[in-house]
C-alpha cells in the first residue's frame, strides 16, 4: 500500500504510553457519551450476577435473559425491578509487565547509547512487543438498568405476562498492534524506532426488549411455559488505530477522545429470543435461544480515504491502520450470532433453598470480538418475607 507507507510518521518508543496510557485515555473517550446491559455485553447485572443464565422464581431480572421466566416468576400482575449497576473489566496475562517497562526505559533514557547497547535493546523490546501484540490488553464492560426496569404486567383478558426492559451498555478494548524495532542512527547516537500502535474498538448504547410468555401446557406434575421477546438495540460504535507518537505523548489522550469522536458511527438492529421452561415444584429445566436472526450491527470503516480527514492526527492514525489493514479489519460488520442456553435448579420443597446453573452450549463473540461461553453454578437463600434480604453465592466461568 504505497500510499499508506509513504504518509506513516515514525516515532521514538514510549514505553510509558502504549498499553495504560492509551487504554485509559481511550476507555474515558468511550465513556462520554450517556447510556440509555445489552446482550451485546457479556456482563450481566444485578441478581444476575450470581444466578447467571437461571431462572429463579423470587427475581424478575432473569427476565433479560430466559423470556419464558416471566410466567415462571412468583410475581404476578403489576410488578418492577429496582435497576441495576455493574462494572467489569479485564487485563491480559503478562507477568512483570510494569518492571520490565521500567528497566527498558531507563536505558532508554541514557546519553550516548552505543549500537551494541542500542542492538541489545533491539532484541529485549522485539521480544517484548510480540508478547504485547499476542497478549496485552485492557477490556472495560459497564452494564445498566434504570430504576424500575424491568417492568411487567399480567393481563388476564389475554392471558400470558408481558415484560418491558430498557438497558444500557458500554465495551471497550484496547490492544496493541506490534511492529518491528529499528535502530537508526544520528551520528555518534542510536535511537530506537517502531510502528507499533494502539488497537482501540468498543461500543455504548441502549436495548429495548418486549417480552411476552404463557402457559402452554399445564399438568398435575408442572407446566410448559414458553416465551418470546423481541430486542431493539441502538448503538453508537467505534474502531481505531492509534498512532502512539513519542513527541504528542502529554497529548494523547485528547487524541484518543478527538479520533474516537471522528469515528463514531450509529446503527440500529432488531433480535429475537425464545425460550421454554419446565417449571415444576421442587425442580426447573429451560433453555433460551438468543439472536434467532442474528443482527448485525456495522463498525465505521478505517484506513480509507485518509487524505481528507480533519486533521493531521487523524489523518494519521487512518495511515496507520492502513498500514495494519493485513492484521485488522478494516471494513466490519459484528453478528450477534445464535446462542443456545440451557439452565436448571432444584429447589426445596418451599423454594426458600436452591442450587441453580446454567451453560452456553456455544460461543459467541461480544461486541469487541471476545469469545463467550458461560458456565455458572448458584446456591441462594430467599424468603418468602418481602423485607427479609435473600443470600447468593455463584461462580462463573467462560469456557
Amino acid at each position: 500500500m504505497p500510499e499508506s507507507l509513504s504518509h506513516q510518521r515514525r516515532y521514538a518508543l514510549s514505553w510509558r504510553t502504549p498499553l495504560f496510557l492509551a487504554g485509559t485515555a481511550a476507555l474515558v473517550a468511550l465513556s462520554g457519551p450517556a447510556m440509555a446491559q445489552s446482550t451485546l455485553s457479556a456482563l450481566p447485572t444485578g441478581q444476575n450476577m450470581s444466578f447467571g443464565g437461571a431462572s429463579h422464581p423470587r427475581t424478575v431480572q432473569n427476565t433479560f435473559h430466559n423470556p419464558a421466566s416471566l410466567s415462571a416468576s412468583d410475581r404476578r400482575g403489576f410488578w418492577t425491578g429496582m435497576g441495576a449497576f455493574a462494572v467489569g473489566y479485564e487485563f491480559g496475562p503478562i507477568d512483570n509487565l510494569e518492571d520490565r517497562v521500567d528497566r527498558i526505559a531507563d536505558e532508554l533514557d541514557r546519553d550516548n547509547l552505543s549500537l551494541n547497547d542500542a542492538e541489545a535493546l533491539k532484541l529485549e523490546l522485539d521480544e517484548l512487543l510480540v508478547e504485547l501484540g499476542r497478549d496485552g490488553y485492557l477490556k472495560l464492560d459497564v452494564g445498566v438498568q434504570p430504576p424500575l426496569m424491568p417492568l411487567g404486567v399480567g393481563l388476564p383478558v389475554i392471558g400470558g405476562e408481558f415484560a418491558i426492559g430498557l438497558s444500557g451498555s458500554m465495551s471497550a478494548r484496547v490492544s496493541i498492534l506490534d511492529a518491528p524495532i529499528e535502530v537508526q542512527s544520528s551520528g555518534d547516537d542510536f535511537e530506537l524506532f517502531t510502528n507499533s500502535s494502539a488497537y482501540v474498538k468498543g461500543g455504548i448504547g441502549a436495548t429495548l426488549s418486549l417480552g411476552y410468555s404463557s402457559t402452554a401446557l399445564f399438568l398435575d406434575e408442572g407446566q410448559l411455559l414458553v416465551g418470546g421477546r423481541l430486542n431493539y438495540y441502538t448503538m453508537e460504535l467505534t474502531k481505531s488505530v492509534i498512532s502512539l507518537d513519542d513527541s504528542d505523548s502529554d497529548n494523547l489522550g485528547d487524541d484518543l477522545r478527538d479520533e474516537v469522536d471522528d469515528t463514531r458511527r450509529r446503527d440500529t438492529a432488531l433480535g429475537l429470543d425464545l425460550g421454554v421452561i419446565w417449571d415444576a415444584r421442587t425442580y426447573r429445566l429451560g433453555g433460551t435461544l438468543r439472536n434467532l436472526n442474528e443482527p448485525t450491527l456495522r463498525y465505521p470503516d478505517i484506513g480509507t480515504d485518509c487524505a481528507n480527514r480533519s486533521s493531521e492526527v487523524a489523518r494519521t492514525n487512518c495511515f496507520t491502520a492502513a498500514f495494519f489493514g493485513d492484521r485488522i479489519s478494516t471494513s466490519e460488520t459484528h453478528t450477534m450470532e445464535r446462542q443456545l442456553q440451557l439452565e436448571g435448579a432444584v429447589f426445596s420443597e418451599n423454594r426458600n433453598y436452591s442450587l441453580s446453573g446454567s451453560y452456553d452450549v456455544n460461543a459467541s463473540r461480544d461486541l469487541v470480538g471476545d469469545a463467550q461461553q458461560w458456565a455458572t453454578v448458584t446456591a441462594a437463600y430467599s424468603s418468602h418475607r418481602w423485607w427479609m434480604p435473600g443470600v447468593r453465592v455463584g461462580y462463573r466461568t467462560n469456557r
